[in-house]
């Protein structure tokens, strides 16, 4: 008789890195994602310079850019 494998899917938390110039609607945003529980903002920046800054340290899974152009 063979044992039998039961396999897992490998728990991986989303790292996020929020880009938005407005503080309230990053914090908004940050509280949305947060409240998930595979995902979690690592990093905010409120321009362009400071998001590929932060990305290229932070090294997020995923970069959510709210600018209005």
């Amino acid at each position: 008789m063979r044992a039998v494998t039961t396999i897992r899917p490998m728990s991986v938390t989303l790292r996020i890195l929020l880009a938005e110039d407005h503080a309230t609607v990053r914090e908004g945003l940050k509280l949305i994602v947060n409240a998930q529980p595979d995902m979690k903002v690592v990093g905010e920046a409120e321009d362009g310079q400071a998001a590929v800054k932060l990305a290229r340290e932070l090294k997020p899974h995923v970069v959510v850019p709210a600018f209005a152009v």
